[in-house]
């Protein structure tokens, strides 16, 4: 029987021990090591003993922020957000874990022993990087946000914080986020008016902006590739709130015409996708033609699975054949085969959704990733597909 590898188009001699999902086929040592930091989630030998050490590496491998709580404010994430560096950390974290080539099991000992910040130093000095590395240079000035026993500069910290909060409120006349009566006004505005100043808020206040959450989705985050991405669409609409008032925004939102204020900017700010953020920004949500596939995005880059069980009956569900899945099993690996058409192989987005509202995303994905037996049996089923018996 032939069987491809999970990571690249060549035939798989490896398999993933005690592992059920189809895929875990690996063409060499490389591969599969290289897969690991993405699979460990997926294997059912694993995914019950992982913590935040390896959301961390698996964050950095998909060059975005981590997405749940726990390992942002673990590894700094929140702390750093309060002085608005939030992206330089990530840049770090990136830098010490790829090229000293840290794996979770290493980082969570020294973080459990309170050796990290001697370990990080030790090696950048011992690889020669420690003058070389913009990085390492921001970490050696923030040491106390890896490390809170260190002594957070508490006064600098909150200066900040209030500094940004106080810029926030004279751009929008509203009173502090923070403050009791901000929820009583935000009931009574139309739901366009609170994503805007939701989104508004994030970008003043330099907060991270996670999936799935409706303005990680509405405001075209999530058709960022990377964390540069998401850097560089910040940029975009930090300028936008310089050139316009918070009224002006939300009302040209709710006209479903923000693009027309955001499309100016994309070229100065540096920002190339502009075909796929204009699509998102089109049309709110509810009716927008494409936004099933942002949402997908969303799903598979956190781990709960639990989220598809109870939505079948959504668009999302159904175009991409959760509604089929009858375990998690199942459930994972849908999300695993969009990894690997959105991530490794580098499928458009767009592509991909005008493929699965054809109907024809069992044939594609066939095509561009090679399925062996089992893999046409159960991506035959969840999408939809009669496929024959053959002989490989």
């Amino acid at each position: 029987m032939v069987t491809y590898c999970a990571k690249c188009a060549r035939y798989a001699t490896k398999r993933c021990k005690g592992c059920t999902l189809s895929s875990a086929n690996y063409c060499g040592r490389d591969c599969q090591e290289h897969d690991w930091p993405e699979h460990k989630f997926e294997c059912n030998a694993k995914c019950g003993q992982l913590d935040e050490a390896d959301r961390l590496v698996r964050a950095v491998h998909r060059h975005h922020i981590p997405d749940d709580i726990d390992t942002l404010e673990e590894y700094g994430f929140v702390l750093a957000a309060r002085i608005g560096n939030l992206h330089e950390l990530f840049d770090f974290w990136v830098d010490f874990i790829v090229t000293l080539e840290i794996p979770a099991k290493s980082l969570r000992q020294w973080r459990r022993n309170r050796v990290l910040c001697q370990v990080i130093e030790l090696g950048y000095a011992k690889t020669g990087l420690a003058g070389r590395s913009q990085p390492f240079k921001w970490y050696q000035r923030h040491r106390w946000i890896v490390e809170p026993s260190l002594g957070i500069p508490r006064r600098d910290v909150e200066q900040k914080q209030q500094a940004a909060i106080a810029r926030f409120c004279r751009w929008t006349g509203l009173p502090d986020p923070d403050h009791p009566d901000i929820d009583a006004i935000k009931r009574t505005w139309p739901v366009s008016q609170k994503l805007c100043f939701d989104l508004c808020e994030h970008i003043f206040r330099h907060i991270g902006f996670l999936p799935p959450t409706d303005i990680w989705t509405q405001f075209g985050f999530c058709v960022c590739r990377n964390d540069h991405e998401v850097r560089t669409l910040e940029d975009v609409y930090r300028r936008l709130c310089q050139l316009h008032t918070f009224d002006e925004i939300w009302l040209t939102y709710e006209e479903s015409a923000l693009g027309s204020l955001v499309e100016p900017l994309l070229s100065s700010c540096g920002w190339h996708k502009r075909e796929e953020l204009l699509d998102v920004l089109q049309i709110p949500s509810y009716l927008g033609r494409s936004m099933a596939i942002w949402q997908l995005k969303g799903v598979i880059a956190i781990d709960s699975d639990t989220y598809l069980v109870h939505e079948s009956h959504l668009p999302l569900s159904k175009l991409y054949g959760f509604c089929n899945a009858e375990s998690i099993g199942d459930i994972r690996e849908l999300k695993r085969l969009y990894r690997r058409l959105l991530w490794d192989a580098n499928i458009r987005p767009l592509r991909l959704h005008e493929i699965a509202v054809k109907g024809e995303l069992y044939r594609f994905a066939k095509s561009i990733l090679g399925f062996g037996k089992r893999e046409k049996e159960i991506f035959g089923w969840l999408l939809g597909e009669i496929v024959e018996e053959s002989v490989e």
